[in-house]
């Protein structure tokens, strides 16, 4: 009897080896870095945009309320600094990728407001910060985004962070501020993490 329970543990403990080794090997670890590439002036990147298969997300400026820096207004929106740092990256947006065939969404939050009038101009305010948030953010992103244009998403570092996890990266981190996310949209929901580019 003794004998038998061993085993047992024994098999129990080699199939929780097997499934972490399976785990760690296919989680995925870290997001590719653009910044080592070209960038907003990546060549892929800019066909999968005019194509209308990407969606950005993309962290609000700087915090006011988290920074020494002058404010652009309000203590919950951003600092001038990070509105000229928005700015900057709306042109270069512009410049390398255009806005002609892209829906812009913001979280109805000020920092995330500021940030895309500072970036972008107009955007078409969602209803809660959580609007597109969550487990189950794949879908919820998938169903704001038109099929034949590509979306620009205004939001948070928790937000950008579910989508992360949802696609099976094991680390998450913390996005910089005005930092973009390039998701490409796969047939039947899902998706593929083209890599992550930092304000510099």
């Amino acid at each position: 009897m003794l004998d038998h329970t061993v085993h047992k543990v024994v098999a129990a403990v080699g199939l929780l080896a097997v499934l972490f080794f399976s785990y760690t090997s296919f989680a995925k670890e870290n997001i590719q870095d653009l910044n080592k590439n070209n960038g907003l002036a990546d060549l892929m990147l800019i066909h999968d945009w005019k194509n209308g298969d990407l969606a950005v997300l993309i962290r609000h400026e700087e915090r006011c309320d988290r920074s020494s820096n002058p404010c652009l207004g309000p203590a919950d929106g951003i600092t001038v600094f990070g509105s000229q740092r928005a700015k900057k990256t709306g042109e270069q947006i512009r410049a390398n990728m255009g806005l002609e065939n892209v829906d812009i969404l913001t979280s109805p939050l000020l920092r995330a407001v500021q940030t895309a009038q500072s970036m972008l101009g107009d955007a078409k305010l969602l209803s809660s910060r959580h609007t597109i948030c969550g487990q189950d953010i794949i879908r919820r992103l998938a169903q704001h985004k038109n099929s034949e244009r590509s979306l620009l998403l205004v939001t948070h570092s928790t937000c950008i962070n579910d989508l992360i996890q949802s696609a099976g990266y094991r680390k998450a981190g913390k996005p910089q501020y005005g930092s973009l996310l390039f998701v490409k949209i796969l047939p039947e929901g899902n998706i593929e993490i083209m890599g992550q580019l930092n304000v510099e």
